[in-house]
Protein backbone atom coordinates (compact mmCIF):
# COMPACT_ATOMS: atom_id res chain seq x y z
CA UNK A 1 0.00 0.00 0.00
CA UNK A 2 1.32 3.38 -0.98
CA UNK A 3 0.58 6.47 1.10
CA UNK A 4 0.34 9.71 -0.85
CA UNK A 5 0.80 12.82 1.26
CA UNK A 6 -1.94 14.93 -0.18
CA UNK A 7 -1.98 18.04 1.95
CA UNK A 8 -0.24 19.90 4.70
CA UNK A 9 -2.46 18.94 7.57
CA UNK A 10 -3.97 15.63 6.62
CA UNK A 11 -2.72 12.66 4.68
CA UNK A 12 -4.74 10.46 2.34
CA UNK A 13 -4.00 6.85 1.49
CA UNK A 14 -3.87 5.80 -2.15
CA UNK A 15 -4.00 2.05 -2.65
CA UNK A 16 -1.79 1.18 -5.60
CA UNK A 17 -3.06 -1.23 -8.23
CA UNK A 18 -0.47 -3.68 -6.91
CA UNK A 19 -2.93 -4.66 -4.18
CA UNK A 20 -5.53 -5.83 -6.67
CA UNK A 21 -3.79 -6.81 -9.85
CA UNK A 22 -2.99 -10.48 -9.16
CA UNK A 23 0.14 -10.07 -11.20
CA UNK A 24 1.85 -13.40 -10.41
CA UNK A 25 2.82 -14.66 -13.88
CA UNK A 26 -0.55 -14.35 -15.65
CA UNK A 27 -1.30 -17.26 -17.93
CA UNK A 28 -2.08 -15.00 -20.86
CA UNK A 29 1.60 -14.04 -20.94
CA UNK A 30 2.71 -17.67 -21.17
CA UNK A 31 0.96 -18.42 -24.45
CA UNK A 32 2.67 -18.38 -27.81
CA UNK A 33 0.34 -15.66 -29.04
CA UNK A 34 2.66 -12.85 -30.06
CA UNK A 35 0.09 -10.13 -29.35
CA UNK A 36 -0.50 -11.50 -25.84
CA UNK A 37 3.23 -11.61 -25.20
CA UNK A 38 3.60 -8.02 -26.42
CA UNK A 39 0.70 -6.91 -24.22
CA UNK A 40 2.33 -8.54 -21.20
CA UNK A 41 5.66 -6.90 -22.02
CA UNK A 42 4.04 -3.46 -22.28
CA UNK A 43 2.11 -3.95 -19.04
CA UNK A 44 5.21 -5.02 -17.11
CA UNK A 45 7.20 -2.11 -18.56
CA UNK A 46 4.41 0.34 -17.68
CA UNK A 47 4.22 -0.95 -14.11
CA UNK A 48 7.97 -0.62 -13.72
CA UNK A 49 7.87 2.98 -14.98
CA UNK A 50 5.00 3.74 -12.60
CA UNK A 51 6.99 2.42 -9.66
CA UNK A 52 9.86 4.68 -10.77
CA UNK A 53 7.37 7.60 -10.82
CA UNK A 54 7.86 8.05 -14.56
CA UNK A 55 4.14 8.54 -14.98
CA UNK A 56 4.09 10.21 -18.42
CA UNK A 57 6.29 7.49 -19.90
CA UNK A 58 4.18 4.81 -18.22
CA UNK A 59 1.03 6.20 -19.84
CA UNK A 60 2.65 6.19 -23.28
CA UNK A 61 3.63 2.54 -22.84
CA UNK A 62 0.26 1.43 -21.41
CA UNK A 63 -1.99 3.40 -23.78
CA UNK A 64 -2.36 0.72 -26.50
CA UNK A 65 -2.90 -2.18 -24.09
CA UNK A 66 -6.69 -1.82 -23.45
CA UNK A 67 -7.42 -2.22 -27.16
CA UNK A 68 -5.08 -5.20 -27.32
CA UNK A 69 -6.84 -6.76 -24.32
CA UNK A 70 -10.24 -6.32 -25.95
CA UNK A 71 -8.99 -7.95 -29.14
CA UNK A 72 -7.61 -10.84 -27.06
CA UNK A 73 -10.90 -10.97 -25.09
CA UNK A 74 -8.81 -10.85 -21.92
CA UNK A 75 -10.83 -8.95 -19.29
CA UNK A 76 -8.23 -9.56 -16.61
CA UNK A 77 -5.62 -7.79 -18.69
CA UNK A 78 -8.11 -5.04 -19.56
CA UNK A 79 -9.14 -4.19 -16.00
CA UNK A 80 -5.52 -4.40 -14.90
CA UNK A 81 -4.23 -1.87 -17.39
CA UNK A 82 -7.22 0.45 -16.99
CA UNK A 83 -6.60 0.86 -13.27
CA UNK A 84 -2.88 1.42 -13.85
CA UNK A 85 -3.67 4.11 -16.41
CA UNK A 86 -6.02 5.76 -13.92
CA UNK A 87 -3.33 5.66 -11.26
CA UNK A 88 -0.75 7.32 -13.55
CA UNK A 89 -3.11 10.04 -14.77
CA UNK A 90 -4.02 10.81 -11.18
CA UNK A 91 -0.34 11.12 -10.27
CA UNK A 92 0.05 13.70 -13.06
CA UNK A 93 -2.88 15.72 -11.74
CA UNK A 94 -5.18 14.84 -14.65
CA UNK A 95 -8.08 13.94 -12.40
CA UNK A 96 -10.85 13.65 -15.00
CA UNK A 97 -8.81 11.22 -17.09
CA UNK A 98 -8.04 9.23 -13.94
CA UNK A 99 -11.76 9.01 -13.20
CA UNK A 100 -12.50 7.90 -16.76
CA UNK A 101 -10.12 4.96 -16.50
CA UNK A 102 -11.17 3.99 -12.96
CA UNK A 103 -14.82 4.04 -14.03
CA UNK A 104 -14.03 1.78 -16.98
CA UNK A 105 -12.23 -0.67 -14.68
CA UNK A 106 -14.87 -0.74 -11.93
CA UNK A 107 -17.59 -2.76 -13.76
CA UNK A 108 -14.98 -5.26 -14.95
CA UNK A 109 -13.95 -5.98 -11.35
CA UNK A 110 -17.59 -6.21 -10.34
CA UNK A 111 -18.36 -8.62 -13.19
CA UNK A 112 -15.92 -11.22 -11.84
CA UNK A 113 -16.77 -10.65 -8.16
CA UNK A 114 -13.32 -9.31 -7.28
CA UNK A 115 -14.28 -7.49 -4.08
CA UNK A 116 -10.74 -6.35 -3.28
CA UNK A 117 -10.36 -4.93 -6.79
CA UNK A 118 -13.71 -3.17 -6.54
CA UNK A 119 -12.83 -1.75 -3.12
CA UNK A 120 -9.44 -0.43 -4.20
CA UNK A 121 -10.89 1.20 -7.30
CA UNK A 122 -13.69 2.78 -5.24
CA UNK A 123 -11.12 4.06 -2.72
CA UNK A 124 -9.00 5.67 -5.42
CA UNK A 125 -12.04 7.22 -7.11
CA UNK A 126 -12.92 8.65 -3.69
CA UNK A 127 -9.47 10.19 -3.38
CA UNK A 128 -9.75 11.80 -6.80
CA UNK A 129 -13.07 13.41 -5.80
CA UNK A 130 -11.49 14.46 -2.51
CA UNK A 131 -8.68 16.21 -4.42
CA UNK A 132 -11.29 17.88 -6.66
CA UNK A 133 -13.00 19.27 -3.57
CA UNK A 134 -16.14 17.13 -3.99
CA UNK A 135 -16.07 15.88 -0.42
CA UNK A 136 -19.51 14.29 -0.26
CA UNK A 137 -18.85 12.26 -3.40
CA UNK A 138 -15.50 11.19 -1.93
CA UNK A 139 -17.25 10.09 1.26
CA UNK A 140 -19.79 8.07 -0.72
CA UNK A 141 -17.06 6.10 -2.51
CA UNK A 142 -15.03 5.52 0.68
CA UNK A 143 -18.16 4.22 2.41
CA UNK A 144 -18.74 1.80 -0.46
CA UNK A 145 -15.16 0.54 -0.24
CA UNK A 146 -15.05 0.05 3.55
CA UNK A 147 -17.47 -2.93 3.94
CA UNK A 148 -15.87 -4.71 0.98
CA UNK A 149 -12.44 -4.50 2.59
CA UNK A 150 -13.90 -5.70 5.87
CA UNK A 151 -15.53 -8.64 4.10
CA UNK A 152 -12.23 -9.82 2.59
CA UNK A 153 -10.32 -9.27 5.83
CA UNK A 154 -7.85 -6.70 4.50
CA UNK A 155 -6.96 -4.93 7.76
CA UNK A 156 -4.38 -2.66 6.17
CA UNK A 157 -6.83 -1.51 3.54
CA UNK A 158 -9.64 -1.13 6.08
CA UNK A 159 -7.34 1.17 8.05
CA UNK A 160 -6.43 3.16 4.93
CA UNK A 161 -10.08 3.71 4.08
CA UNK A 162 -10.93 4.68 7.66
CA UNK A 163 -8.13 7.24 7.43
CA UNK A 164 -9.51 8.60 4.18
CA UNK A 165 -12.99 8.95 5.67
CA UNK A 166 -11.49 10.74 8.65
CA UNK A 167 -9.66 13.11 6.32
CA UNK A 168 -12.90 14.05 4.54
CA UNK A 169 -14.75 14.66 7.80
CA UNK A 170 -11.84 16.82 8.94
CA UNK A 171 -12.12 18.89 5.75
CA UNK A 172 -15.89 19.20 6.24
CA UNK A 173 -15.28 20.63 9.71
CA UNK A 174 -16.68 17.60 11.54
CA UNK A 175 -13.63 17.22 13.76
CA UNK A 176 -15.04 14.73 16.25
CA UNK A 177 -16.12 12.38 13.48
CA UNK A 178 -12.65 12.72 11.97
CA UNK A 179 -11.07 11.73 15.29
CA UNK A 180 -13.42 8.76 15.61
CA UNK A 181 -12.34 7.34 12.25
CA UNK A 182 -8.64 8.06 12.79
CA UNK A 183 -8.80 6.32 16.17
CA UNK A 184 -10.45 3.29 14.56
CA UNK A 185 -7.65 3.16 12.00
CA UNK A 186 -4.72 3.50 14.42
CA UNK A 187 -4.88 0.12 16.23
CA UNK A 188 -5.41 -1.74 12.93
CA UNK A 189 -2.31 -0.17 11.40
CA UNK A 190 -0.29 -0.84 14.56
CA UNK A 191 -1.41 -4.48 14.51
CA UNK A 192 0.07 -5.07 11.05
CA UNK A 193 3.32 -3.26 11.94
CA UNK A 194 2.96 -0.53 9.34
CA UNK A 195 5.14 2.24 10.84
CA UNK A 196 4.55 4.59 7.96
CA UNK A 197 0.78 4.15 8.30
CA UNK A 198 0.97 4.69 12.06
CA UNK A 199 2.93 7.90 11.52
CA UNK A 200 0.42 9.08 8.92
CA UNK A 201 -2.50 8.48 11.26
CA UNK A 202 -0.76 10.14 14.21
CA UNK A 203 -0.08 13.15 12.00
CA UNK A 204 -3.75 13.31 11.00
CA UNK A 205 -4.91 13.13 14.62
CA UNK A 206 -2.46 15.90 15.47
CA UNK A 207 -3.91 18.01 12.64
CA UNK A 208 -7.42 17.69 14.08
CA UNK A 209 -6.29 18.70 17.56
CA UNK A 210 -4.41 21.63 16.03
CA UNK A 211 -7.61 22.76 14.27
CA UNK A 212 -9.51 22.41 17.55
CA UNK A 213 -7.02 24.74 19.21
CA UNK A 214 -5.51 22.00 21.40
CA UNK A 215 -1.95 22.87 20.40
CA UNK A 216 -0.13 20.85 23.04
CA UNK A 217 -2.04 17.69 22.14
CA UNK A 218 -1.35 18.33 18.47
CA UNK A 219 2.36 18.71 19.16
CA UNK A 220 2.40 15.45 21.13
CA UNK A 221 0.95 13.53 18.17
CA UNK A 222 3.28 15.21 15.67
CA UNK A 223 6.25 14.30 17.86
CA UNK A 224 5.07 10.68 18.03
CA UNK A 225 4.75 10.59 14.25
CA UNK A 226 8.09 12.19 13.38
CA UNK A 227 10.56 9.49 14.54
CA UNK A 228 8.43 6.78 12.93
CA UNK A 229 8.36 8.50 9.55
CA UNK A 230 12.11 9.19 9.81
CA UNK A 231 12.75 5.53 10.61
CA UNK A 232 11.17 4.39 7.33
CA UNK A 233 13.11 6.99 5.33
CA UNK A 234 10.04 8.86 4.08
CA UNK A 235 11.41 12.36 3.43
CA UNK A 236 8.09 13.60 2.11
CA UNK A 237 6.43 12.54 5.35
CA UNK A 238 9.14 14.21 7.40
CA UNK A 239 8.62 17.41 5.41
CA UNK A 240 4.84 17.30 5.97
CA UNK A 241 5.14 16.84 9.72
CA UNK A 242 7.87 19.45 10.09
CA UNK A 243 5.65 21.81 8.13
CA UNK A 244 2.75 21.09 10.47
CA UNK A 245 4.90 21.79 13.50
CA UNK A 246 6.12 25.00 11.90
CA UNK A 247 2.55 26.14 11.23
CA UNK A 248 1.59 25.28 14.78
CA UNK A 249 4.28 27.61 16.10
CA UNK A 250 3.37 30.26 13.55
CA UNK A 251 -0.26 30.16 14.73
CA UNK A 252 0.93 30.73 18.31
CA UNK A 253 2.87 33.84 17.26
CA UNK A 254 6.28 32.22 17.43
CA UNK A 255 7.69 32.89 13.92
CA UNK A 256 11.28 32.05 14.84
CA UNK A 257 10.25 28.58 15.98
CA UNK A 258 8.04 28.28 12.91
CA UNK A 259 11.05 28.73 10.66
CA UNK A 260 13.72 26.87 12.62
CA UNK A 261 11.82 24.58 15.03
CA UNK A 262 14.80 25.06 17.37
CA UNK A 263 12.68 25.18 20.50
CA UNK A 264 11.25 21.69 20.01
CA UNK A 265 12.73 19.15 22.41
CA UNK A 266 12.38 16.22 20.01
CA UNK A 267 15.87 15.87 18.49
CA UNK A 268 14.44 14.66 15.20
CA UNK A 269 12.63 17.94 14.60
CA UNK A 270 15.78 20.03 14.61
CA UNK A 271 17.15 18.50 11.41
CA UNK A 272 15.76 19.80 8.13
CA UNK A 273 15.01 17.45 5.23
CA UNK A 274 17.70 17.68 2.52
CA UNK A 275 15.98 19.13 -0.57
CA UNK A 276 16.05 17.36 -3.94
CA UNK A 277 18.87 18.87 -5.99
CA UNK A 278 17.87 18.06 -9.59
CA UNK A 279 14.15 18.59 -9.12
CA UNK A 280 11.60 21.40 -9.27
CA UNK A 281 8.38 21.95 -7.35
CA UNK A 282 6.23 23.60 -10.02
CA UNK A 283 2.79 25.19 -9.82
CA UNK A 284 0.94 26.29 -12.96
CA UNK A 285 -2.30 28.01 -13.93
CA UNK A 286 -4.10 27.65 -10.58
CA UNK A 287 -7.25 29.40 -11.85
CA UNK A 288 -7.90 28.21 -15.44
CA UNK A 289 -10.56 30.79 -16.23
CA UNK A 290 -10.44 34.36 -17.48
CA UNK A 291 -8.99 36.77 -16.58
CA UNK A 292 -6.50 34.61 -14.66
CA UNK A 293 -6.15 31.76 -17.14
CA UNK A 294 -2.57 30.91 -18.20
CA UNK A 295 -2.79 27.92 -20.57
CA UNK A 296 0.84 28.27 -21.59
CA UNK A 297 1.82 27.95 -17.93
CA UNK A 298 0.37 24.43 -17.82
CA UNK A 299 2.50 23.29 -20.73
CA UNK A 300 5.45 25.07 -19.15
CA UNK A 301 5.32 23.17 -15.85
CA UNK A 302 4.60 19.84 -17.57
CA UNK A 303 7.72 20.38 -19.67
CA UNK A 304 9.75 20.89 -16.50
CA UNK A 305 8.65 17.44 -15.32
CA UNK A 306 9.81 15.94 -18.62
CA UNK A 307 13.21 17.64 -18.36
CA UNK A 308 13.75 16.86 -14.65
CA UNK A 309 11.69 13.71 -13.89
CA UNK A 310 12.06 13.97 -10.09
CA UNK A 311 10.09 17.21 -10.19
CA UNK A 312 6.50 17.49 -8.96
CA UNK A 313 3.86 19.50 -10.83
CA UNK A 314 0.52 20.86 -9.62
CA UNK A 315 -2.00 22.63 -11.84
CA UNK A 316 -5.54 24.00 -11.52
CA UNK A 317 -7.19 23.38 -8.15
CA UNK A 318 -4.26 21.26 -6.97
CA UNK A 319 -1.94 24.28 -7.19
CA UNK A 320 -2.77 25.44 -3.68
CA UNK A 321 -0.89 27.59 -1.22
CA UNK A 322 -1.37 24.86 1.37
CA UNK A 323 0.43 22.37 -0.89
CA UNK A 324 3.20 24.86 -1.65
CA UNK A 325 3.82 25.42 2.05
CA UNK A 326 3.92 21.71 2.81
CA UNK A 327 6.13 20.64 -0.09
CA UNK A 328 8.49 23.59 -0.67
CA UNK A 329 11.31 22.54 1.66
CA UNK A 330 11.71 19.24 -0.25
CA UNK A 331 13.01 20.97 -3.39
CA UNK A 332 15.97 23.13 -4.33
CA UNK A 333 14.03 24.85 -7.13
CA UNK A 334 10.54 26.33 -6.82
CA UNK A 335 8.66 27.42 -9.94
CA UNK A 336 5.44 29.43 -9.74
CA UNK A 337 3.82 29.86 -13.15
CA UNK A 338 1.03 31.95 -11.71
CA UNK A 339 0.00 35.58 -11.58
CA UNK A 340 1.71 37.85 -9.09
CA UNK A 341 1.02 41.50 -8.39
CA UNK A 342 4.02 43.32 -6.92
CA UNK A 343 3.08 46.98 -7.08
CA UNK A 344 1.56 49.65 -4.91
CA UNK A 345 -2.00 49.26 -6.25
CA UNK A 346 -4.10 46.22 -7.14
CA UNK A 347 -3.67 44.48 -10.53
CA UNK A 348 -7.23 44.96 -11.72
CA UNK A 349 -6.59 43.35 -15.09
CA UNK A 350 -6.13 39.96 -13.43
CA UNK A 351 -8.27 40.69 -10.35
CA UNK A 352 -5.37 40.35 -7.92
CA UNK A 353 -4.62 42.45 -4.86
CA UNK A 354 -1.30 44.19 -4.63
CA UNK A 355 1.69 42.28 -3.24
CA UNK A 356 0.09 38.86 -3.62
CA UNK A 357 0.75 35.65 -5.54
CA UNK A 358 -2.19 33.70 -6.97
CA UNK A 359 -2.86 30.12 -5.81
CA UNK A 360 -5.93 27.95 -6.27
CA UNK A 361 -7.17 28.12 -2.68
CA UNK A 362 -6.03 31.57 -1.52
CA UNK A 363 -3.35 34.10 -2.48
CA UNK A 364 -0.01 34.37 -0.72
CA UNK A 365 0.48 37.74 0.95
CA UNK A 366 4.13 38.52 0.16
CA UNK A 367 4.51 40.10 3.58
CA UNK A 368 4.14 36.58 5.05
CA UNK A 369 6.64 34.94 2.68
CA UNK A 370 9.47 35.32 5.20
CA UNK A 371 7.70 32.74 7.38
CA UNK A 372 7.82 30.01 4.71
CA UNK A 373 11.15 28.58 5.91
CA UNK A 374 12.89 28.07 2.55
CA UNK A 375 16.37 27.21 3.77
CA UNK A 376 18.03 25.11 1.06
CA UNK A 377 16.05 26.72 -1.77
CA UNK A 378 18.43 27.63 -4.59
CA UNK A 379 15.94 29.52 -6.73
CA UNK A 380 12.33 30.71 -6.78
CA UNK A 381 11.10 31.44 -10.29
CA UNK A 382 8.04 33.69 -10.62
CA UNK A 383 6.93 32.96 -14.15
CA UNK A 384 3.74 34.70 -15.25
CA UNK A 385 2.55 37.67 -17.25
CA UNK A 386 1.86 40.03 -14.33
CA UNK A 387 4.67 38.93 -12.03
CA UNK A 388 6.76 42.08 -11.72
CA UNK A 389 4.85 44.66 -13.68
CA UNK A 390 5.43 48.33 -12.80
CA UNK A 391 7.93 47.53 -10.10
CA UNK A 392 10.47 50.01 -8.81
CA UNK A 393 13.84 48.32 -8.52
CA UNK A 394 15.26 51.33 -6.67
CA UNK A 395 12.87 50.86 -3.77
CA UNK A 396 13.76 47.81 -1.70
CA UNK A 397 10.43 47.90 0.09
CA UNK A 398 8.28 47.48 -3.03
CA UNK A 399 8.44 45.75 -6.36
CA UNK A 400 10.66 42.90 -7.43
CA UNK A 401 13.66 43.91 -5.32
CA UNK A 402 11.46 43.96 -2.24
CA UNK A 403 9.98 40.58 -3.15
CA UNK A 404 13.46 39.13 -3.65
CA UNK A 405 14.51 40.51 -0.27
CA UNK A 406 11.52 38.90 1.46
CA UNK A 407 12.16 35.51 -0.14
CA UNK A 408 15.83 35.85 0.79
CA UNK A 409 14.76 36.37 4.42
CA UNK A 410 12.77 33.15 4.10
CA UNK A 411 15.97 31.35 3.10
CA UNK A 412 15.96 31.36 -0.72
CA UNK A 413 19.27 32.16 -2.41
CA UNK A 414 17.86 33.72 -5.59
CA UNK A 415 14.66 34.90 -7.28
CA UNK A 416 13.97 35.05 -11.03
CA UNK A 417 11.07 37.06 -12.45
CA UNK A 418 9.99 39.32 -15.29
CA UNK A 419 10.13 43.11 -15.30
CA UNK A 420 7.04 43.45 -17.50
CA UNK A 421 4.07 41.51 -18.86
CA UNK A 422 5.18 38.77 -21.27
CA UNK A 423 3.08 36.42 -23.38
CA UNK A 424 2.91 33.10 -21.50
CA UNK A 425 3.85 31.04 -24.60
CA UNK A 426 7.03 33.07 -25.03
CA UNK A 427 7.77 32.61 -21.32
CA UNK A 428 7.28 28.87 -21.75
CA UNK A 429 10.02 28.68 -24.41
CA UNK A 430 12.49 30.59 -22.24
CA UNK A 431 11.76 28.50 -19.14
CA UNK A 432 12.09 25.18 -20.96
CA UNK A 433 15.48 26.23 -22.28
CA UNK A 434 16.52 27.50 -18.82
CA UNK A 435 15.82 24.14 -17.13
CA UNK A 436 17.47 22.20 -19.94
CA UNK A 437 20.56 24.30 -19.33
CA UNK A 438 20.43 23.66 -15.58
CA UNK A 439 20.22 19.94 -16.26
CA UNK A 440 23.42 20.19 -18.29
CA UNK A 441 25.23 21.56 -15.23
CA UNK A 442 25.19 25.29 -15.89
CA UNK A 443 24.92 27.76 -13.04
CA UNK A 444 21.64 29.66 -12.67
CA UNK A 445 23.16 32.79 -14.23
CA UNK A 446 24.67 30.86 -17.15
CA UNK A 447 21.44 28.94 -17.70
CA UNK A 448 19.41 32.15 -17.98
CA UNK A 449 21.99 33.85 -20.22
CA UNK A 450 22.15 30.89 -22.60
CA UNK A 451 18.36 30.60 -22.67
CA UNK A 452 18.12 34.22 -23.76
CA UNK A 453 20.80 33.71 -26.41
CA UNK A 454 18.84 30.74 -27.76
CA UNK A 455 15.88 33.07 -28.34
CA UNK A 456 17.89 36.08 -29.49
CA UNK A 457 16.35 35.98 -32.99
CA UNK A 458 12.99 36.83 -31.43
CA UNK A 459 12.10 40.38 -30.42
CA UNK A 460 13.86 41.36 -27.15
CA UNK A 461 10.46 42.16 -25.65
CA UNK A 462 9.89 38.41 -25.21
CA UNK A 463 13.18 37.32 -23.64
CA UNK A 464 14.94 40.35 -22.14
CA UNK A 465 12.70 41.16 -19.12
CA UNK A 466 13.65 38.12 -17.07
CA UNK A 467 16.17 38.95 -14.37
CA UNK A 468 17.92 36.96 -11.68
CA UNK A 469 18.34 38.59 -8.27
CA UNK A 470 20.61 36.97 -5.70
CA UNK A 471 23.15 34.15 -5.93
CA UNK A 472 23.64 33.33 -9.65
CA UNK A 473 25.83 30.27 -9.00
Amino acid sequence: MKKILTSLLAVGFYLTPLTVMLMAQPTWGQTQNLQAQEAQRLLEQGIKLTQQQEHQKAIQILQPVPAMAQELKDQKLERTVLVWLGFNYNALGEKQKALDFYNQALPLFRAVGDRAGVATTLNNIGLVYDALGEKQKALDFFNQALPLYRAVGERTDVAATLNNIGKVYNALGEKQKALDFYNQALPLIRAVGDRSGVATTLNNIGAVYNALGEKQKALEFYNQALPLIRAVGDRTGVAIILGNIGLLFQSTNRPTQAITNNSLKSPGVQNAVPPKLQAVLAFGNPVPSDPQNLPGAEAEVRSIKEILPDSEVYIHNEATLEKFRSQALRFSFLHLATHGCFKTEDCKKVKLKNNTLLFADKPLDIANAALLGLQGTQLITLSACQTAVDTNLNDASTGLAGVAYIFERAGAKAVMASLWAVDDEATQQLMIQFYQNLKQGMTKGEALQQAKLKLIKDHPYYWSPFVLIGDAR
